[in-house]
């Protein structure tokens, strides 16, 4: 895969003969898991008063079910903040100034995390969710 992709002009197939197979319904128990970084997107966002955002996005495939999680950052890099922590757990020091590459530190990565089961406040359906905090590499780092 390169690193440089760009996710906004993914146009998709069109496949008008192609069957998907229902599954039945999976649902991760709340709790440890253990699984692997398998992307990082970058995702832009305007709330509800008009300010502009961006996500990092960490798309997790946890090791007992086929599908994957994503665990999603505010893009602010700085000492205390939710990426910034995250980024000091993997193991690379913020140093005001400098640049990290994090589709590099997180891609392919094996780590640990916490789930909890919540639910959509629209729909009611209750799905599995990522405790950010809880997001650490597998092995401790040297």
């Amino acid at each position: 895969m390169s690193e440089n992709f760009d996710n906004d002009k993914d146009e998709g197939r069109i496949e008008p003969e192609r069957e998907s197979e229902v599954k039945n319904l999976i649902k991760l128990e709340d709790g440890l898991h253990v699984g692997t970084v398998t992307l990082v997107k970058f995702r832009d966002f305007i709330a509800a008063d008009g300010t502009k955002g961006e996500y990092v996005d960490l798309y997790i495939k946890p090791d007992e079910c086929e599908f994957e999680l994503k665990a999603s950052y505010p893009h602010n890099l700085s000492e205390g903040t939710l990426l910034g922590d995250l980024v000091e757990r993997f193991g690379t020091k913020l140093v005001p100034g400098a640049k990290v590459v994090l589709y590099k530190i997180f891609t392919s990565k094996r780590i640990k995390f916490l789930t909890t089961t919540d639910k959509n406040r629209v729909t009611g359906k209750s799905y599995a969710n990522i405790i950010r905090e809880s997001v650490k590499p597998l092995e401790p780092l040297e």
